[in-house]
């Protein structure tokens, strides 16, 4: 299972169709409840292994409690701004995106995945601009479908930057799908860029699979 060109392409369809918006290791669990009704995993990957350092991952935690889902992913750098819908761009194309993937069915494919994502798509007519990241982004809930072949979106969440950390948060109650997320499913992170006919990756787990909990 290859998660970029199969996931960011079926957003890319949903978006135009106006449905809208080194090895690294396996990763570490440190799950440590802030309190009795929150559990916190954290997968953890190797710095400085992507081509641009705001989407190279350096650890992604998802806090679960029984009525929001916090997903927080540390970069190596978030700049002040980002260039967004570059004239170098074809349009209708995705520019940016910052997704993690729930295996909720716990398949090990994206078949049926829950996706939350962060990203830029540049349509017909964008003009090159400046701006802070979540200026100009889409952010997203998504279902893969059963091929995990297309998507859709389920709705929006909430989305801030602080230093070089983007968090988002959605609440369970938002939409009824989310009751299928919890401290038990594994999860995947991609970062994503494309700029001069060229696309950039970062992976968490690097080889495209699943970060898996540890139960303990």
């Amino acid at each position: 299972m290859f998660f970029s060109f199969r996931f960011l392409a079926c957003i890319a369809v949903s978006l135009i169709c106006g449905c809208m918006g080194e090895d690294a290791d396996n990763g570490t669990d440190h799950r440590a409840g802030q309190d009795p009704e929150s559990v916190t995993a954290t997968a953890v990957d190797v710095s400085g292994d992507a081509a641009f350092a705001f989407i190279d991952v350096e650890l992604v935690s998802v806090t679960f409690s029984d009525t929001h889902i916090e997903v927080s992913i540390q970069l190596l750098n978030i700049p002040e701004e980002f260039v967004y819908d570059a004239s170098n761009l074809s349009a209708n194309s995705l520019e940016y995106d910052w997704a993690v993937s729930f295996d909720v069915d716990f398949d090990g494919s994206l078949a049926n995945d829950l996706v939350l994502s962060v990203s830029n798509f540049k349509f017909e007519e964008e003009q090159q601009k400046r701006a802070e990241m979540l200026a100009f982004t889409q952010n997203n809930i998504w279902r893969m479908n059963e091929m995990g072949s297309g998507a859709s979106m389920i709705g929006n969440l909430s989305a801030e930057v602080n230093g070089n950390s983007l968090t988002i948060t959605v609440a369970k109650d938002d939409y009824e799908e989310l009751s299928a997320i919890s401290n038990t499913v594994p999860f995947l992170y991609e970062g994503y860029y494309a700029t001069s006919g060229s696309v950039y990756r970062d992976l968490l787990p690097d080889d495209g699979g699943y970060f898996v909990p540890v139960d303990e």
